[in-house]
């Protein structure tokens, strides 16, 4: 029991930043060519944020998906990134670009696949941080490199969630 015997309540790193207006979330769609690559790519402000990494389609064939720390990118297309709190007017210092110029990858810390040669016409999921957020550094360049080993061109929904 808390005090005056009222209950304790514990609060996720997720929910907390929730209740303060710190939640955020973008989504956007990336054609990845058949047996090419694509990126997308977003940079942290000033603080430390944890993030949550999905990705979707409904291609039966296989893509690659590695994540990059340190990535040296230019241009891109802007992704929106909304706040989770719809009452609040707080701005993520988070910025996304899809389809970016890729200078450098960095170095990869994590990698997944989606697709089933198996399953056709089903969405299939994968998320990139695993069980976990990841716990990104501040003011840094992070990368997603989609790579299709398959013979057709494959479209590939990102969601991000991120906890400032």
């Amino acid at each position: 029991m808390g005090i005056n015997g009222r209950g304790d309540v514990i609060l996720t790193d997720a929910e907390r930043s929730l209740l303060e207006g710190r939640a955020f979330h973008a989504f956007f769609e990336t054609m990845v060519p058949a047996t090419g690559s694509a990126y997308f790519a977003f940079t942290t402000g000033d603080n430390p944020v944890l993030s949550v990494i999905q990705t979707f389609t409904t291609s039966s064939d296989v893509i690659d998906i590695e994540f990059f720390e340190g990535a040296d990118i230019a241009d891109g297309t802007s992704v929106t990134v909304f706040n989770k709190d719809r009452t609040s007017s707080d701005n993520s210092t988070i910025l996304i670009k899809n389809n970016p110029t890729v200078n450098s990858e960095g170095t990869k810390i994590d990698k997944t696949k989606i697709g089933s040669t198996a399953i056709a016409n089903t969405v299939i999921t994968s998320i990139i941080n695993g069980y976990l957020p990841w716990r990104l550094k501040a003011n840094t360049s992070y990368l997603v490199k989609f790579t299709n080993t398959g013979n057709s061109d494959i479209t590939v929904i990102s969601r991000i969630s991120i906890f400032e």
